[in-house]
């Protein structure tokens, strides 16, 4: 800024230079012909001729001295130094004018960025901040869903545990019952006849063939021994127990 007003009164002073040049020759030639008019002489007649030791402008009759000239270029001087003082305090009020419009459209735009900033930021704030509540609530929803889960396994595997309770005390009286029976049946039971040759042996139950296979050869010795319905109970319990 500095530089460039610098710049300015150098180009004013030059101009202003040039102005006192110019208005002198202009200045020299109205008067000059307004004194020959005022003696009633014919301009024409006039030649204009340089400066003496003197420092005198010589035109046949009428002389300018160059003290007057120095009058002149003094008042014109003062007159164009007194423009330029305008003109200098014009350009630095037009430069403070400008300088604060330019200070206030910076603070405008300073301001305008921050009010920017804070909307940004508080929507940037709300943004998170919903999307935390949905993410929370997300969370809420599967935790109730797990510990659903949870409990409905537990009920199961409680129901699973009852059933199987159930099925062991079940057991445990049919074992008692057989176990009753055969007790019974070796009191009442009459011995076998193993010296007809018509007995056949049942094998004992190992666990390692599948109960289907075992029924059907157990059925096919009680047939073929003629086993009733006791002989049977008895042959199987002897047989389960190995």
């Amino acid at each position: 800024m500095r530089m460039k007003k610098k710049n300015l009164v150098l180009i004013m002073k030059k101009k202003n230079s040039k102005l006192i040049w110019n208005n002198y020759e202009k200045f020299s030639k109205c008067q000059t012909e307004k004194n020959v008019r005022s003696e009633c002489k014919n301009p024409d007649e006039f030649k204009f001729d340089g400066a003496d030791e003197d420092n005198e402008i010589t035109m046949k009759n009428y002389t300018f001295t160059t003290a007057k000239m120095m009058e002149l270029l003094l008042s014109m001087s003062t007159e164009i130094k007194q423009q330029s003082e305008r003109q200098t305090e014009e350009l630095k009020q037009q430069i403070k004018e400008q300088s604060e419009r330019q200070t206030e459209e910076l603070k405008q735009i300073k301001e305008q960025s921050e009010r920017q900033s804070e909307r940004q930021t508080e929507e940037l704030k709300q943004q998170i901040k919903e999307q935390s509540e949905r993410q929370t609530e997300k969370l809420k929803h599967v935790k109730l869903e797990v510990v659903e889960q949870i409990e409905e396994q537990s009920t199961r595997i409680e129901m699973i545990e009852q059933k199987l309770d159930r099925q062991t005390v079940e057991v445990d009286h049919k074992i008692d019952k057989l176990k009753r029976e055969l007790e019974q049946s070796k009191k009442m039971a009459m011995p076998l006849d193993h010296a007809s040759g018509r007995t056949l042996k049942v094998p004992a139950f190992d666990g390692e063939m599948s109960w289907n296979v075992y029924k059907t050869q157990f059925e096919t010795a009680a047939t073929s021994n003629c086993w009733n319905g006791k002989e049977r109970a008895t042959a199987l319990i002897l047989a389960l127990r190995g």
